[in-house]
């Protein structure tokens, strides 16, 4: 890669090649990985998502799951439309968008803004800038955290807006350097910016992220209209968030109703997810790698004490970074940028603490703020060491994608690497109880209650309920379902479930009479409608039934 080419097309296009090469070995072997985990509600069990022909792509507007990122579920369903449930269809389309992404991210960094004067333009420059760039990305397209939002087929999502987001930075850049026109920019930006918000809302920072890349390269000082621009789109951003929230905040130091943290708990035990994402992202060894992280929960700022130390590392960071920004410009880009990323994902929502497909987009540059900050005489003699790390990252990739392979050892090796117990216990069985094998399901789940902390317990009780209901062993359903209801309140679709084991026991008053309380409540009214028009069904009021489940 340090060899002169004739041209720097040519060292490009062999660049390019290497890039689809390594991509293809190192996930090879997720053809074959199964629908796991979300796959199971986003995609198996989701009828949005299975159209019998192309008229019926529109239902994925209509579907209630993931509802806000159409663009992603309508791949699925073409997925669907020319292969069923294969899963070979969804993982080349995966594959592919990686690639993409990739060659897209090497196109940004071969490009990327030089802020020191100098022939720029010269084949010698060319060649720097490129194998930089090369080892830039190829260190990201190989690093095993990457299987996450690839070989998971859900996480499509992840990716594709990654790729809308590359896109949109790409295409500035080369509006920057007038090689495109304006006006043909701007469309191109806007639409990437809708089409990427239609995949996963972490598109929601683009905006910044292109104003930070003109004021740190191009501008130098915030104008007028810079100024302006911020102001609107924070605006937006806020009147977004208040109808996103349905015109509530939260309550900052409630327990979200299905989680065991508050939102404020969860802002705070964010700090020190973020170092983890990082210590992870340069060190993926295979021992670190899992799906379910077991994080303690800050309850408080020295609870545990490294909840402040976090909060200064990353306070102290961004401070320093906004001093030097004119100092070391390219690296501070890169450091700011991995924290505008995750912000979204690292705030209060309700959402898991820490998966590691949220590192896929934060990551993109951070290699390459170290590549190029590094004085190009040390990296010159860095070519041995820079090509081990790559074949390390793509031999454990591989390991990675074999082990999401082996889908009964997948969960007990996240045991092994720090999972709780009697989460991954919990795990292993939800896999199987979605993969029609709940006999199997009972005693993980039953051993997962010894080790159980309060919040583990609710969920694996919900858990051996449903495992329950589909064995038709409608006693044990009901004697689980019950203590969910009456020791954790609502809960996912408990009363749903015990309204249903009613029926099925042919106690139909008292689901009746479980309906219409359930009606009476706004977050379970769904629920109550569900059961209602079940009631129907057994009564053979099948007008009454189809009348109330499109309320629904």
């Amino acid at each position: 890669m340090q060899t002169k080419l004739s041209s720097p097309k040519v060292q490009q296009s062999i660049h390019f090649a290497i890039l689809i090469v390594f991509i293809g070995i190192a996930y090879y072997p997720s053809l074959d990985v199964p629908f796991i985990f979300d796959d199971f509600p986003n995609i198996v069990g989701n009828p949005s998502v299975h159209p019998e022909n192309l008229s019926q792509l529109k239902n994925v507007f209509s579907s209630q799951m993931s509802s806000t990122r159409p663009l992603a579920l309508a791949s699925f369903a073409l997925n669907y439309l020319f292969g069923g449930l294969d899963v070979f269809g969804y993982h080349v389309v995966n594959i592919i968008i990686h690639m993409m992404n990739t060659l897209v991210l090497y196109g940004i960094l071969c490009v990327f803004p030089i802020t020191s004067a100098g022939t720029t333009n010269t084949n010698e420059f060319k060649y720097k800038q490129q194998n930089i760039a090369f080892w830039s990305t190829i260190l990201w397209a190989v690093n095993p955290v990457q299987t996450q939002a690839v070989t998971f087929i859900v996480q499509r999502m992840t990716s594709l807006a990654t790729l809308f987001y590359l896109g949109s930075i790409f295409i500035f850049l080369l509006r920057r350097q007038k090689k495109i026109p304006g006006t043909v920019a701007l469309i191109i930006i806007s639409a990437f910016f809708i089409f990427g918000m239609a995949c996963k809302e972490i598109v929601i920072t683009l905006p910044i992220a292109l104003l930070l890349l003109d004021y740190l390269f191009f501008s130098k000082a915030l104008r007028f209209k810079e100024i302006s621009l911020i102001a609107l789109y924070l605006t937006i951003l806020i009147f977004s968030g208040i109808y996103y929230l349905d015109g509530t905040f939260p309550a900052w130091f409630t327990t979200y109703q299905n989680r065991d943290f508050s939102p404020v708990e969860r802002l705070m035990t964010e700090w020190r997810v973020i170092w983890h994402y990082l210590s992870i992202y340069f060190f993926p060894l295979p021992a670190r790698l899992q799906l379910d992280f077991s994080e303690i929960v800050s309850r408080g700022l020295l609870t545990p004490w490294t909840t402040l130390t976090s909060l200064i590392a990353i306070l102290a960071t961004l401070y320093s970074s906004w001093r030097l920004r004119f100092h070391y410009t390219t690296a501070i880009f890169c450091i700011l940028f991995f924290f505008l990323a995750l912000a979204l994902e690292s705030s209060f929502i309700n959402i898991e603490l820490a998966f590691i497909h949220r590192l896929y987009l934060p990551s993109c540059f951070l290699f390459f703020a170290i590549l190029k900050t590094l004085p190009y005489r040390i990296y010159r003699k860095s070519f041995v060491f820079l090509m081990l790390i790559v074949f390390l990252f793509t031999f454990g990739t591989i390991t990675r994608n074999d082990e999401w392979g082996q889908i009964k050892e997948f969960w007990e090796s996240d045991l092994q690497r720090g999972a709780s117990p009697a989460r991954a216990l919990n795990n292993r069985a939800a896999f199987l109880i979605d993969a029609g094998h709940s006999s199997e399901a009972l005693p993980l789940l039953n051993e997962g209650l010894k080790s159980a902390n309060e919040f583990e317990h609710k969920i694996i009780m919900y858990n051996l309920g449903n495992a329950y209901y589909h064995l038709s062993n409608f006693d044990e359903a009901l004697i689980a379902f019950n203590e969910v209801s009456q020791k954790y309140g609502p809960y996912k679709n408990t009363n749903l479930f015990i309204g249903q084991t009613l029926l099925m026991q042919g106690k139909k008053e008292e689901a009746r009479k479980l309906a219409d309380k359930l009606l009476q409540e706004k977050e379970e009214e769904y629920q109550g409608l569900i059961l209602k028009s079940n009631i129907f069904v057994k009564e053979g009021k099948f007008n009454d039934a189809e009348s109330i489940l499109k309320k629904a």
